[in-house]
């Protein structure tokens, strides 16, 4: 917004006023640009930026960027009805939330400096595909025993999820942060790792939205729409043997 409106100002410039742009060293004078375009620190940048598209344009590149958007999403993509379990089932606390929040990101800590020394003597791809599995096992057994009332409603056991969560989390940001400084070209290592960052960013909005939608399906599909429905917590009050199964 702010440079659209510096643009309107320059070329709605008055004939007796000169506007100087100390970025591109262009000044405006009646709604003219007054400058050549070649030699300025805009020249500069916009060569930049093409060397960066065509940094991106190479298949490996491509496919590198979908993966920093793609596998983070897949991680974090969790049940609907997890939040109406943690509320409803086990009963969480703000106390107990704000503690594995807290727990999140010391293992995630953790999780980056183990992987750093392990960097130079194990294979990344077994490096995530153990963590990964690791973490998802676990959780599977977590949420089965919280599911079918197996005599662990607890709600520091529940949170082993979340806190969890961290392990294939972190270690898949390690790992894309060693990639990105092999494949960036020189000069552009901040630029793709600014990228990459923002795509694990963006991968968890990705993910609830993707979450949201195969989830709200999953009942219709299963034939449980008449009390698969996730979102009504009623359900998780009557807690009946077919929801259960459902979830």
């Amino acid at each position: 917004a702010m440079g659209i409106a510096a643009w309107l100002y320059l070329s709605q410039a008055e004939s007796v006023h000169s506007v100087h742009v100390s970025c591109c060293n262009y000044s405006a004078q009646g709604g003219r640009w007054n400058s050549s375009y070649a030699g300025t620190r805009c020249g500069g940048a916009a060569s930049s930026f093409a060397k960066l598209i065509e940094g991106f344009s190479t298949k490996g590149a491509f496919l590198f960027l979908m993966y920093n958007l793609l596998a983070p999403a897949v991680i974090h993509m969790t049940n609907t009805a997890e939040a109406f379990m943690q509320r409803y089932w086990v009963r969480v606390e703000n106390l107990q939330l704000q503690l594995s929040t807290l727990m999140v990101s010391v293992v995630y800590l953790l999780v980056l400096l183990i992987v750093r020394f392990m960097a130079d003597t194990i294979n990344w791809r077994a490096l995530i595909t153990t963590s990964t599995l690791f973490s998802g096992s676990i959780c599977l057994a977590v949420g089965m025993f919280t599911t079918f009332d197996l005599g662990l409603r607890n709600q520091y056991f529940f949170l082993t999820q979340t806190i969890l969560d961290a392990l294939p989390s972190g270690t898949l940001y390690f790992v894309c942060t060693l990639i990105t400084v092999e494949l960036a070209q020189r000069g552009q290592e901040a630029t793709l790792y600014g990228i990459v960052t923002t795509a694990h960013a963006a991968a968890v909005p990705a993910s609830r939205a993707l979450a949201n939608v195969l989830y709200g399906l999953l009942p219709v599909a299963l034939g449980t729409g008449d009390y698969g429905d996730y979102s009504n917590k009623q359900n998780y009050l009557d807690d009946t043997p077919k929801f259960r199964a459902s979830v």
